[in-house]
């Protein structure tokens, strides 16, 4: 059937509704719209035999067997066929019509708003959130509906109030670029949007093996608009001796609307209990905010000849007690890593993780930090590598020099991933500095090595990202030096979210990392 016209669509759809609705109504009333059952009557004439004594019908003759059939429903079969007939053209015609464009599509953008409470959340392009993203996207919604939007984000509903999980599945899929664009010119929506509460949460690994320093993973999400920096110090109030972790977070290093799940802390010291133990986890924080200036000239300083955005000079960190955090976790401690992980290497395992770091380096023309070594995990799902914990200490190295250190860790087998890293140390202007060649040069190189304590991490991430990994038993432990490909291409990579802040200059730290590539 081809595609009727656009502007037919609304008065098609609207005349097979009332079709199908007209149909439903005809067939009810066809089957069981009559009411007679209470009376006598004829079953073959439908003559009211109400006030005529016996079962002979006065007016045909007719002769009912039992009193029950004088009570029978009458069915008008014509009616129902009817109705019938109806209802199916005009649920064809809904399905025809509607599978031309999403019937959510022909709502106001108010009434929209106004049904969010009563859904379940994003389900796809053709949902109620679909359609509200898309119009945001094409910034077709009007002033009263952005303001219902951004009322709507920021209340939420009485099962799902900010920044709960609920509130995240069913509004916080509505923060995006769209809506930003839309509430520029408004400050009053984006301050509405910059005072939603930022979620902190801090979960540790169990069971975690006794001789390995206490992990655990950082995951925060927010919706600032203006940029933000915290300083976050984690530690355990009731066993002073495992220290104190102490991260930073700068808001413009992953987008304006949360941070970045899962970022790995590792405390000072190995777990000092042996059984299984309820741990209190202190996560305090202090933010700093660009600090203001009376001169709005100086306050906006051009761009750098670069394109880079100029350095901001941040105001004092100020104590947040609304974002701390205070949690309660069960630790099980674990035999020690070398009696739980066996040793593993062959070489079609070499191979495959040769082949996850085959992208090689990647350096930008600009930004704070233009490289990125590129990596796919999706190399290392091979038969030879099933179930097994890749922790690799990384070294990037030109003419025999280490350039930089990166630790590293995910799952191999399976789906591949999730893969988490730290980055130990780096050489950034040397790294800025690389330039094309011939990985056969050798000038740049890749030295890879497998340990087997970075590889326990690979396992709690696993089991914390997907539940899987809990039967793992081996670790590769082999070492091997690559040729490392290095590329400049045009453009620069975002900031790194995290960030050590006892530097004066923030310094790029550990970024947990997605399939494509280190940050």
């Amino acid at each position: 059937m081809p595609t009727p016209p656009t502007w037919l669509v609304p008065f098609g759809l609207a005349i097979a509704a009332i079709a199908a609705v007209g149909g439903l109504v005809l067939l009810g009333l066809g089957l069981w719209g009559d009411r007679g059952p209470r009376r006598r009557r004829c079953p073959r004439c439908w003559h009211d035999l109400s006030r005529t004594p016996g079962r002979v019908c006065g007016e045909c003759g007719f002769t009912a067997s039992t009193e029950a059939m004088l009570h029978r429903r009458r069915r008008r079969w014509a009616h129902a066929g009817l109705g019938l007939a109806m209802l199916l053209i005009g649920v064809g015609s809904l399905e025809t019509l509607g599978g031309t464009r999403d019937l959510w599509s022909y709502v106001p953008g108010r009434v929209l708003v106004a049904l969010l409470p009563w859904s379940n959340g994003p389900a796809g392009p053709n949902s109620l959130h679909g359609e509200l993203v898309q119009r945001l996207g094409r910034g077709e919604l009007g002033e009263g509906s952005i303001e219902a939007i951004v009322e709507a984000i920021a209340e939420g509903d009485e099962a799902a109030r900010p920044p709960s999980i609920e509130w995240r599945t069913k509004y916080a899929s509505l923060l995006t670029a769209g809506l930003v664009a839309s509430i520029e010119t408004r400050p009053d929506l984006a301050e509405r949007i910059a005072t939603l509460p930022a979620s902190i949460e801090f979960g540790l690994a169990s069971p975690w093996p006794r001789d390995l320093p206490a992990y655990g993973s950082l995951d925060l999400r927010h919706w600032w608009v203006s940029p933000v920096q915290l300083r976050l110090a984690i530690d355990a109030p009731e066993h002073p001796e495992l220290g104190t972790v102490v991260v930073g977070y700068d808001s413009r290093g992953r987008g304006w609307r949360r941070g970045w799940p899962r970022f790995p802390i590792e405390f000072e010291r190995p777990w000092p209990i042996e059984e299984d133990t309820l741990v209190a986890v202190r996560v305090r924080v202090e933010r700093r905010v660009p600090r203001a200036t009376d001169e709005p000239d100086e306050a906006a300083a051009p761009p750098s000849e670069t394109g880079e955005d100029p350095p901001i000079e941040w105001g004092p960190w100020i104590p947040e007690p609304d974002l701390e955090l205070q949690l309660f976790d069960r630790v099980v401690p674990s035999p020690a890593v070398a009696e739980r992980l066996e040793p593993v290497d062959a070489p079609a395992m070499r191979q495959a993780i040769a082949e996850a770091f085959a992208p090689g380096l990647v350096v930008r023309d600009a930004g704070p930090r233009p490289y990125a070594i590129r990596f796919d995990v999706s190399r290392t799902v091979v038969p030879e590598l099933e179930d097994t914990a890749l922790g690799l200490e990384l070294e990037v190295r030109e003419r025999g020099e280490v350039r930089r250190r990166t630790w590293i860790w995910w799952l191999a087998g399976g789906e591949g991933g999730p893969a988490e890293w730290r980055i130990s140390e780096e050489d950034a202007a040397a790294l800025a500095a690389a330039v094309d060649h011939d990985p056969e040069e050798g000038i740049w190189t890749l030295s890879i090595r497998g340990d087997r304590d970075l590889a326990a991490r690979a396992i709690d991430a696993a089991v914390a990202a997907a539940g899987r990994g809990t039967d793992a038993e081996r670790y590769w432990a082999g070492e091997f030096e690559i040729p490392l490909r290095v590329r400049r291409i045009p453009g620069a990579f975002s900031p790194r979210p995290w960030f050590d802040p006892t530097s004066e200059t923030p310094t790029p730290t550990p970024s947990p990392a997605d399939d494509e590539s280190i940050r």
